[in-house]
């Protein structure tokens, strides 16, 4: 009877957790980060707010603890060793040009991640800069497979880098918030998304070339 309650306690405690995710999640979609409140966590996830504490040190630890679990770079941390082992036969060449694609369509199809990467550009916030710098830590790790492979060459990958990972956030932003194409594109758009993937990959490949050429 003892196993059966600690069981049950344990689905309970899962459950409000996963109510206050959720609650965290559909805020941003609809209020932005502006809306994170306990009392409106709380209301979303229709829970008592004293269990945002019970749970979580307090809403900041709630909040931070969902961006970890959504962010497109911070989710494969578990899985970073497996990453680079898998892809140490080519530098990383492969996985840099399909991790950017996927990063597109990630960030395309999910609000709350827009509105968290506006939060972390708009707003002055310490938690939001320890998540930034966890995020450049990930890329750090996987730039160790790509960095022997541009060492002594012209070619500097992690600028080229920066410039298509921050191009993707652009465009992204741009087509949710104008009602106007950018380069006469709209990411929204299924079939010019498939351009920009395309042209990502292209951009990944031409500079592994460059250095080719340049070694």
């Amino acid at each position: 009877m003892s196993n059966y309650k600690e069981t049950e306690k344990l689905r309970d405690s899962r459950r409000t957790k996963r109510k206050l995710y959720d609650a965290v999640g559909d805020i941003l979609k609809t209020e932005g980060y502006s809306g994170l409140g306990p009392n409106n966590i709380a209301r979303y996830a229709d829970v008592h707010k004293k269990l945002i504490y019970r749970y979580f040190v307090g809403p900041q630890e709630l909040i931070e603890s969902y961006i970890l679990e959504k962010d497109y770079w911070t989710k494969s941390y578990k899985r970073l060793p497996e990453i680079l082992e898998a892809n140490r036969h080519d530098f990383g060449r492969n996985l840099a040009g399909n991790m950017l694609a996927e990063n597109l369509e990630y960030f395309s199809d999910s609000p709350e991640l827009q509105n968290i990467i506006l939060w972390e550009i708009n707003g002055k916030s310490q938690m939001m800069s320890k998540i930034a710098r966890f995020r450049e830590s990930i890329k750090s790790e996987l730039f160790e497979l790509t960095d022997p492979y541009f060492e002594g060459s012209s070619v500097n990958f992690r600028a080229i880098e920066a410039v298509l990972i921050s191009g993707i956030n652009y465009l992204v932003l741009h087509s949710k918030n104008s009602d106007s194409n950018f380069c006469d594109l709209d990411v929204r758009k299924e079939s010019d998304r498939r351009e920009v993937v395309k042209a990502l990959k292209q951009l990944v490949g031409w500079a592994f070339d460059a250095a080719d050429k340049n070694g």
